[in-house]
C-alpha cells in the first residue's frame, strides 16, 4: 500500500466548513468512502455506524453557526472498542464477546455534546493486553504503510483509521505505550495526558492504576485543539521558537542498550536538529529507572486478571492472553501492594527530576517495526518483542504527560517515533513542546529536499 493517505485536519475540515466547500454528511461520505477502500486490508474496525452517523449529521445541519465557534463540530471521531457506547457492544476485541452498553461511556458524552460524529468501533489486541496488533479472534490488524507489517498494539485500529483518513482522529487507552506504540509505527500524534485528565468512566480497563484514554491524530495542533475543548482548558500559551526550554536524554542502559542502532542513529539526527535550533539539552543518567518496567507488570497483569478473571475461565480469550493473565492469577495481594508503593516511590523521583527540566525525551519504541509473522506473540520464541513497551511504559506508571510525534524512517520506509514527556498536569506545555518540534521537523525536512 502506498505512504500516500488523504490526512485532512481538524482545522482544515472546519475551514472547508466555514467556508462552505463542504457539509458535515459531505465529511462523512469521505471517511466511509476511506473505510470502504482501506479497511478490507487493514482490519482496523470492529463495526461501522452509517446509518446513525448521518442521522447525527443531518441534526447537526440545523445548526449551522456552531461552526463558527467550535472547531470540533460535524468532526467523524473513531472509539476503540472498549469505550461503551449506548445500545452498541463492546467487544474488547472478542469475536462473539456480548456486552452491549447500558449508557454512554463519559468520553462519549462529552464527544456528543461537542457535535462530533462518533462513526464506529475500531480493532485492537484482545481486552488490550498486548502491544503488536496480532488479534486472533477478531483478526490481525495490519500497518498500512506495509500490510506485511504490524502496526503495533492495543489500539491498533485506533491509528491506522486516522493514518489512512478514515478519520481524522480517533480515541484509544494507553496501559503501557498502547496510544503512543500504533501512533509511532503507523506515523501518527499520539498523545497519553496526565492520570485522570479524561475519565475512564464507561471503558473497559485493562488494569485501573495504569490506564489512560489517549488521542490520536495526523498533527499536533489537532491534538491540542481536541484536548483544549474536551477538557476545558482555553487558556493556552503560545510556544515561540526562541523560548527557552530546557530537555533531558536520558542516558542510562534502558535508553541505550536496548535500541536497534538504526533506531540510536535516528534519535541523534532529531537530537542534532534541536542543537541547530539553540534547544538546549542534558544528559543524564537515572539508573533506578530500570526499575520501572517490573513494577509496571506486576500491577498491570495483577489488575488484568482480576478485571477479566470471568473471560479467563469462561476461555473467552486466545491462548497466549490466558496465559498472560494466568501470570497475574498468581501475583499475590502482598505484591500487588508492594508494587504499588513502589510505583509511588518511582513516580515522586520522576517528578523532582522533572522540576529541573520542561520535558524528557526518547526514541517512542527501542526496535523498529516488526513483520506481522515475525512478531506473533503466540509463538513462545516472540517473547523478545514484549520490551517494545520499555520507554512508553514508565509514564505509565508516573501518570506522566507523554506523546509520539512522527521523525525519520526505518529501512523498510516505515515511520519512527520520538516521545516527549513531562511533569503530572504540564499536559499543554508538553503538546506545545511537541508543536514546537513538529515546526522544527517540517523546516528540516523543506531544507533537506
Amino acid at each position: 500500500m502506498k505512504n500516500i493517505f488523504p490526512k485532512e485536519s481538524i482545522k482544515f475540515i472546519n475551514k472547508m466548513l466555514i467556508e462552505n466547500n463542504t457539509t458535515i454528511s459531505g465529511i462523512l461520505d469521505k471517511s466511509f468512502e476511506r473505510i470502504n477502500k482501506y479497511n478490507s486490508s487493514t482490519n482496523a474496525w470492529v463495526e461501522v455506524w452509517i446509518e446513525e452517523s448521518y442521522r447525527i449529521a443531518k441534526e447537526l445541519q440545523k445548526n449551522k453557526t456552531e461552526k463558527l465557534k467550535n472547531p470540533l463540530f460535524g468532526i467523524p471521531i473513531g472509539l476503540k472498542d472498549l469505550i461503551d457506547y449506548k445500545g452498541k457492544n463492546t467487544s474488547q476485541g472478542i469475536k462473539n464477546y456480548n456486552c452491549v452498553s447500558d449508557e454512554h461511556a463519559s468520553i462519549v458524552k462529552k464527544i456528543l455534546d461537542l457535535k462530533m460524529i462518533p462513526v464506529g468501533k475500531q480493532n485492537l489486541v484482545e481486552i488490550a493486553l498486548g502491544i503488536t496488533g496480532h488479534n486472533p479472534s477478531l483478526g490481525n490488524i495490519r500497518n498500512p504503510i506495509n500490510l506485511d507489517f504490524i502496526p503495533g498494539g492495543s489500539s491498533s485500529g485506533s491509528a491506522v483509521s486516522t493514518v489512512t483518513g478514515m478519520t481524522p482522529i480517533s480515541l484509544g487507552t494507553d496501559t503501557g505505550g498502547s496510544v503512543r506504540i500504533p501512533s509511532a509505527m503507523c506515523g501518527a500524534v499520539g498523545f497519553k495526558p496526565s492520570f485522570g485528565k479524561l475519565s475512564l468512566i464507561g471503558v473497559k480497563t485493562l488494569s485501573e492504576s495504569l490506564d489512560h484514554l489517549g488521542i490520536i491524530t495526523n498533527n499536533v495542533e489537532d491534538n491540542k485543539i481536541f484536548f483544549e475543548i474536551i477538557t476545558g482548558n482555553n487558556k493556552s500559551s503560545k510556544l515561540e521558537l526562541s523560548k527557552n526550554i530546557k530537555i533531558a536524554v536520558p542516558l542510562n542502559k534502558r535508553f541505550q542498550n536496548i535500541s536497534s542502532e538504526f533506531v540510536n542513529e535516528n534519535f541523534e539526527k532529531f537530537l542534532s536538529m534541536l542543537v541547530k535550533n539553540n534547544i538546549e539539552i542534558e544528559y543524564i543518567n537515572l539508573p533506578w529507572i530500570d526499575q520501572a518496567r517490573k513494577i509496571t507488570l506486576d500491577i498491570l497483569l495483577a489488575e488484568a486478571y482480576k478485571n477479566h478473571k470471568k473471560k479467563y475461565f469462561d476461555k473467552k480469550v486466545s491462548n497466549h492472553i490466558s496465559k498472560r493473565l494466568s501470570i497475574g492469577k498468581n501475583i499475590s495481594e502482598k505484591k500487588l501492594n508492594s508494587a504499588k508503593i513502589d510505583k509511588q516511590s518511582f513516580t515522586k523521583k520522576m517528578e523532582e527530576i522533572l522540576t529541573k527540566y520542561d520535558a524528557i525525551i526518547s526514541p517512542t519504541i527501542p526496535i523498529k517495526t516488526p513483520k506481522i509473522s515475525d512478531s506473533d506473540p503466540a509463538k513462545s520464541n516472540n517473547d523478545k518483542y514484549s520490551f517494545i513497551a520499555e520507554f512508553t511504559s514508565i509514564y505509565n506508571l508516573t501518570g506522566q504527560p507523554s506523546i509520539t510525534i512522527p521523525f525519520g524512517k526505518d529501512n523498510n520506509r516505515l515511520p519512527m517515533g520520538v516521545m516527549i514527556s513531562g511533569k503530572k498536569h504540564s499536559d499543554m506545555k508538553i503538546l506545545n513542546i511537541a508543536k514546537l518540534f513538529e515546526n522544527l521537523i517540517i523546516e528540516n525536512e523543506k531544507k533537506t529536499k
